[in-house]
């Protein structure tokens, strides 16, 4: 645990700290609105028992991959520095009778059985952009940001009437890199990396990691107006060995994204 606060405390000084100097001052204003049309791929096993479930991906409980994610964004930016606060959660459902028996949460679901399914995935981000290179036609910045993400997943075995559930949650302090090449005065390339992997408590370990990285292109309408048009992947590890509930998932999201944003 101590680790776990001592990862966090830096990244939340720096976002308290820049956030007041960037309300008080006369910087930009952005909102931007993103649309991501991602395919999510996912793998996980829970017990609350001394070990794992039977792990297992999303086709084997019928849910659907497919999800337009919408993102809301707020970016304020004063001198070299930059704050983006993003939000934005998602829901999957499926339906389908099992072929392969499962133990999930300590509930045995049988071949044959119908099991109705239900995933959430919710994440909060605060990030801070500090530019080391500006010019004309370059743009560089490191990121370090925090990104706290809560999940929660159902299954409902119609046949039986049992349900097993399973919530968790992690920080992710983070830190990366983005980059912005102009060719021309009203159109850009970008791109952005940030990731993290860290571990906390004594011989149970907590082992959350995770990585995100979008390509864009974007087309400016003067200095108010703009789009973007990209590619968006994020990568989210966990697994929880702590006191005697064991989770593990691994989470996959990835696709193309639109996005357009106003300057005010």
């Amino acid at each position: 645990m101590r680790k776990l606060l001592m990862g966090l405390a830096l990244p939340a000084i720096v976002l308290v700290a820049s956030s007041a100097a960037l309300a008080q001052s006369q910087g930009t204003a952005v909102f931007r609105y993103s649309l991501w049309d991602s395919e999510m791929k996912c793998e996980l096993r829970a017990s609350p028992g001394l070990t794992f479930g039977t792990e297992f991906s999303l086709s084997d409980i019928g849910m659907d991959r497919k999800e337009n994610i919408e993102i809301w964004e707020i970016l304020t930016a004063q001198g070299k520095m930059q704050l983006n606060i993003s939000y934005w959660e998602s829901r999957w459902e499926g339906s389908a009778q099992i072929t392969t028996p499962l133990v999930y949460e300590n509930i045995t679901y049988n071949v044959g059985d119908l099991v109705n399914s239900k995933m959430k995935l919710k994440s909060v981000d605060a990030a801070l952009t500090f530019s080391l290179l500006v010019s004309y036609k370059a743009w560089f910045g490191l990121v370090l940001g925090v990104k706290y993400m809560e999940y929660y997943t159902e299954l409902w075995d119609v046949s039986t009437g049992q349900i097993g559930e399973e919530r968790a949650a992690a920080p992710l302090p983070y830190a990366g890199g983005n980059l912005v090449l102009m060719l021309g005065s009203q159109v850009g390339l970008g791109g952005r990396l940030v990731l993290t992997q860290y571990s906390y408590s004594g011989t149970n370990v907590s082992v959350p990691s995770f990585y995100e990285a979008d390509a864009y292109l974007e087309v400016r309408a003067g200095n108010s107006l703009a789009a973007q048009f990209g590619v968006r992947t994020m990568q989210l590890n966990y697994k929880n060995t702590t006191g005697g509930d064991k989770v593990e998932i691994k989470h996959l999201l990835r696709g193309p994204y639109a996005a357009v944003y106003l300057r005010f």
